[in-house]
């Protein structure tokens, strides 16, 4: 369990609910903003879950174009 930064501007941390029976993945944004995701079964489901979340972040990110363009 650990850290997982992505481009700067996401960091995902997978860690054990208090009761060790699940894993959530606590995400905070470059821009202060925070969240959890809860009631991963297993520490792989959550590192499969960030790795998913990040690919989408990745295609969102195709589609956005800088002011002025």
């Amino acid at each position: 369990m650990g850290d997982m930064s992505y481009c700067g501007m996401i960091t995902y941390t997978v860690i054990a609910s208090a009761d060790q029976t699940d894993f959530h993945v606590k995400i905070a944004g470059s821009d202060g903003n925070r969240q959890t995701m809860l009631g991963f079964r297993t520490e792989s489901d959550a590192d499969a879950w960030i790795a998913n979340d990040k690919r989408l972040t990745e295609d969102t990110a195709l589609f956005v174009t800088s002011p002025g363009r």
